[in-house]
């Protein structure tokens, strides 16, 4: 746990047998550090930046859930060995955009970008696409996709701002 809002690490990759949670003052990129590859944590993965963005040059492979707030800056998790085994709750806010992919089915507790500013939306999984919370997205372009099963968005509170396409 290192969650000291003023850390100024650029680069993270753990592997955690239990939970793991991060602030941070700086951009941040999931990479490979000293022969670790990308993160990997059995439990619940916690990222908190300091409105800096995340990206991932390497994986993120999380069987608990997953919590991560950006404040106003972009959330690139496009790796495609992306593996989020429990639920999965991302934060922006202003005109920034949240990109996510998953190699399996993925559920989304939450997604909240500012309606009013215009964020885009990806999404991308290799099985079901879910929401059992709130998705709240920019005006910019919603595009969701998956290679196998359903995507079922069903929440009755979810405001989806941009045009789908």
């Amino acid at each position: 746990t290192l969650t000291t809002a003023t850390n100024a690490v650029d680069t993270l990759a753990v592997d955690v047998n239990g939970n793991f949670e991060f602030d941070g003052a700086n951009a941040l990129d999931i990479a490979t550090v000293n022969g670790v590859s990308g993160v990997s944590v059995e439990g619940n993965l916690d990222i908190a930046l300091d409105t800096v963005a995340l990206t991932d040059t390497q994986a993120l492979d999380v069987n608990g859930t997953t919590t991560i707030n950006v404040g106003g800056a972009a959330i690139t998790l496009d790796n495609a060995a992306n593996d989020f085994t429990g639920a999965v709750s991302l934060t922006n806010t202003g005109a920034n955009n949240i990109s996510i992919v998953d190699t399996n089915a993925i559920d989304f507790t939450a997604i909240t970008m500012d309606v009013g500013s215009a964020g885009t939306l990806t999404i991308s999984a290799g099985g079901n696409i879910t929401d059992s919370g709130t998705i709240q997205t920019g005006t910019g372009a919603i595009d969701i996709s998956n290679t196998a099963g359903d995507i079922t968005l069903d929440t009755a509170t979810n405001d989806f701002a941009g045009a789908l396409r």
